[in-house]
């Protein structure tokens, strides 16, 4: 069946669905930045990393963020959440709102991120009113 209108947890559903069948490919895909132009770095929803004046990256995620938009900062409604690590094997759970980790606030070792946990709604939407479903 083909559907023409799918909101943010249509989205959420697939990305997960695809999440728990192959958590490598999804990552992979995820992980993947493709070279685009400037010109598409510009566009006003599609979410892409500008890393100078002439280079530019789009992944597939920035993709499926610009279906639904952006809020007021940019922020797509869709995040990919990942393990934290630390050589140390340090507790890392973010609690919602903190955002992301430079290094280990214990023993101040450089944080990885592992593999994705899930695909959910950005925190940050949820409170803002930047939020309107589809």
């Amino acid at each position: 069946m083909i559907r023409e209108l799918i909101g943010i947890e249509d989205a959420l559903d697939v990305l997960n669905r695809m999440l728990d069948t192959d958590i490598a490919a999804t990552g992979e895909l995820v992980a993947a930045r493709v070279p685009c132009s400037i010109g598409l770095a510009l566009d006003a929803t599609i979410q892409v990393g500008i890393h100078t004046l002439e280079e530019a990256t789009v992944g597939m995620l920035g993709v499926i963020n610009g279906f639904f938009g952006v809020d007021e900062g940019g922020n797509g409604a869709i995040v990919a959440e990942y393990e934290v690590i630390c050589s140390d094997d340090h507790d890392h759970t973010l609690e919602e709102g903190q955002g992301l980790l430079d290094a280990c606030p214990i023993c101040g070792c450089e944080i990885e991120f592992g593999n994705i946990l899930k695909f959910a709604r950005n925190p940050s939407l949820m409170d803002s009113g930047d939020l309107e479903e589809l």
